[in-house]
């Protein structure tokens, strides 16, 4: 399935999507956003939080992923 670079994505769609390749897990992903938010002063996703405590909400614009996965690959970080 192709991400739409305008198109804002949870992280139920990108776990579903399979948009990050070496992220297989729901939890997983959310960890990783939650530690770019908080971290990383959300640096690579730019997530957009709504809600709070377990009706927590996070919205990644399809660009974001793009450019994320692409940097990822590009540092050779990941090997298939």
């Amino acid at each position: 399935m192709k991400i739409e670079k305008e198109k804002y994505y949870s992280l139920k769609e990108l776990s579903e999507m399979n948009a990050i390749p070496w992220v297989s897990e729901y939890r997983s992903l959310r960890k990783m956003v939650k530690y770019d938010i908080e971290k990383n002063n959300n640096r690579h996703f730019k997530a957009i939080v709504k809600g709070t405590g377990t009706t927590t909400r996070y919205l990644i614009k399809g660009e974001n992923v793009i450019n994320f996965v692409k940097k990822v690959s590009a540092s050779g970080m990941i090997i298939d």
